[in-house]
């Protein structure tokens, strides 16, 4: 699986061990913000000696948007980001360890 990752150029997104790659957008057409703004995604995730990969067209940029703006913001508190499509099994959260 990891050896898939090495055609790619370096992610677009990494947060420690979570690694994006956004390909294109779903629609490239459309011109409504929900249809218009899904992007294909290559996503990678490697902790505690196990490793996913994902691909397909599951994140919307409002999400990543989002994840930008959180954690740019002192890490106070948890951030979290939910990928819509996945969000009953797939979260992120990020804190400031020190």
């Amino acid at each position: 699986m990891k050896d898939d990752l090495k055609k790619y150029a370096p992610p677009d997104l990494q947060l420690s061990g979570l690694q994006i790659w956004i390909h294109h957008r779903q629609f490239p057409d459309a011109e409504d913000y929900w249809d218009g703004n899904w992007i294909n995604v290559t996503a990678h995730c490697e902790a505690n000696g196990s490793s996913v990969q994902i691909n397909g067209n599951f994140i919307h940029l409002s999400e990543i948007a989002g994840l930008m703006t959180n954690t740019s913001d002192s890490f106070q508190a948890q951030r979290f980001i939910l990928f819509k499509p996945l969000s009953e099994f797939f979260s992120i959260s990020a804190r400031k360890l020190s």
